[in-house]
């Protein structure tokens, strides 16, 4: 999968938790659940990104053979 997939997936998940809280939250309480909905998904994003990073130029090299 490549980055830039994974990072849409992401903007996906944001657009579709948007969209429940605009449809399902009380009108007087959206300030909040918005807040915590972006927060959770850009740290999901970045640890992903950490990972992803990580398994493309990893630090240890896999040694070869037994």
């Amino acid at each position: 999968m490549s980055y830039w997939i994974g990072t849409l997936c992401f903007v996906a998940v944001q657009i579709i938790v948007t969209l429940c809280i605009n449809l399902f939250s009380k009108r007087s309480s959206k300030g909040l659940p918005h807040i915590l909905a972006i927060t959770s998904v850009v740290q999901c994003w970045f640890m992903w990104t950490i990972v992803y990073l990580a398994h493309k130029n990893p630090l240890v090299q896999p040694a070869g053979g037994h």
